[in-house]
């Protein structure tokens, strides 16, 4: 099941994947509860919640609404309160906010400055055993771009010896840099990317006062904020990174690091890492198209990664994409393989030359379970033409408007949503056959002629997923 629970205007949506925003309510009454902290607009973040099974979530309340246009991190601590990080508009200053957890539900506190020098962005933040909160973050500097680091001992209410205080400065300047702050005992590890180029960490034991020296891991192109670090229950600390190729791993054991795993060949972002009873698990977004970034996961089967597998298949490559003309020697020619690949000007009408022309020309779209979107790349977009959407209710096609509005294949790539999530999908939606295939199927029907008629190069379920919200 897909449940929308909330549309974003800010830029980054759901964030990166180094800041988490998802938390779990681990004990007491509301054990299960489940929080979401993200951007509603440009400016203001909120929070939402919800109980098992989910289906059902609370109305949004917001945190701040002088938030910069730029991704915000949390924390949530074994009491259930959770720690906002963001950066504030114009100013560019770090802030923070308190979440105060009580019976369920969550009150914000006052506003408190970490960092009031330099721009910062892109926080990461953690809470110890000694309820000291820690912030690693990417502060700009005359064109050159730091991480830092600084703590507070108060609960947040004063960072370092003030807002004044950059902290530890870890590196030494470079056009970019994005961190994550990871526990391990007994030492908290600022993990981080430098200028694209290269993947390290510096350390600090829990009582020290200074960050040991960098630790160098990877070094190769398209470093970035696409990395997640995570420990095991049995101390093991994995790191899951995307160069601009491969998606990659890196264990340390305690004593040594291990060598480069490949997850998964193939352009990716936003990798989120866990660990369930020592496995390591791997969600991350899988290039497979123009705008089209596909949900999938790995995990660790003996001494390798399981073969990714996309985690919904509402959100996959269609299992039938027929193209129909009427008046053709053959009325139906299967471009289900043509649509799958990005390959262009491939999704065609042998009669025609063309995917949809005249009228009564059809493109039908075909899943074994319901699907509430489409993502189209053509190769020539139409012009001049009418498209007519239907769906089959059991005993006819009914004619609906998509959710995103009225769409001709007359732009690309385009997203087309049907429905705003599978809880909306009409129940009266039955399956049926079409050129001898049942399914679930959706009708574009061309109700005007084109005058240029469009051509496809891919048709899919998939859509945009840049940005994943993790627990």
């Amino acid at each position: 099941m897909i449940k929308n629970i909330a549309i974003s205007s800010a830029y980054y949506g759901g964030g990166l994947s180094i800041q988490k925003k998802l938390f779990v309510v681990k004990s007491g009454s509301y054990q299960g509860r489940t929080v979401v902290v993200y951007p509603k607009t440009q400016s203001q973040l909120v929070f939402v919640w919800s109980d098992p099974p989910y289906t059902s979530w609370s109305e949004e309340t917001v945190i701040v609404s002088d938030s910069a246009n730029y991704p915000a991190c949390a924390y949530m601590d074994d009491d259930g309160s959770i720690y906002v990080a963001y950066t504030v508009q114009t100013s560019f200053d770090l802030a923070e906010k308190k979440l105060v957890y009580s019976d369920g539900n969550w009150s914000a506190g006052s506003k408190n400055v970490i960092y009031s020098g330099d721009a910062s962005f892109y926080p990461s933040l953690y809470k110890d055993l000694w309820n000291r909160l820690w912030v690693s973050f990417t502060r700009e500097s005359s064109g050159s771009y730091y991480i830092n680091v600084k703590r507070s001992t108060d609960d947040g209410t004063t960072w370092g010896t003030g807002p004044s205080d950059e902290g530890t400065t870890l590196t030494s300047g470079a056009t970019s840099c994005y961190s994550q702050l990871v526990y391990r005992p007994n030492h908290v590890y600022c993990i981080y990317t430098e200028g694209g180029t290269k993947l390290a960490y510096s350390r600090m034991e829990i009582t020290a006062a200074l960050f040991d020296d960098e630790v160098g891991l990877y070094t190769g192109t398209g470093l970035s904020a696409n990395f997640s670090g995570a420990c095991s229950a049995d101390l093991r600390l994995g790191i899951a990174f995307c160069d601009d190729s491969d998606l990659l791993y890196k264990e340390f054991d305690g004593a040594q690091w291990s060598g480069i795993e490949t997850i998964d060949s193939a352009f990716s972002v936003n990798p989120n890492l866990y660990f369930r009873q020592s496995v390591p698990y791997v969600v991350f977004a899988k290039e497979v198209g123009a705008d089209q970034h596909q949900p999938h996961y790995s995990y660790r089967e003996g001494q390798a990664f399981s073969e990714a597998a996309p985690i919904s298949p509402e959100m996959s490559t269609l299992d039938r994409v027929f193209c129909y003309n009427p008046s053709g020697a053959v009325k139906f020619n299967d471009k289900t393989a043509a649509a799958a690949d990005s390959t262009a000007a491939d999704v065609f009408h042998d009669a025609t030359g063309k995917m949809l022309l005249s009228v009564g020309d059809a493109l039908y779209l075909g899943q074994q379970e319901r699907f509430s979107m489409i993502t189209a790349t053509l190769s020539t977009n139409g012009e001049g033409g009418g498209i007519s959407w239907y769906y089959w209710d059991g005993s006819d096609w009914k004619i609906f408007t998509p959710f995103s509005g009225s769409y001709n294949f007359d732009s690309s790539p385009a997203t087309i949503t049907f429905w705003n999530d599978t809880s909306e999908i009409p129940s009266d939606w039955q399956t049926c056959i079409v050129n001898g295939k049942a399914g679930y199927w959706v009708k574009a029907s061309v109700s005007s002629a084109f005058t240029v008629a469009p051509i496809g190069s891919q048709i899919t379920g998939v859509p945009n997923v840049s940005y994943i919200i993790s627990e």
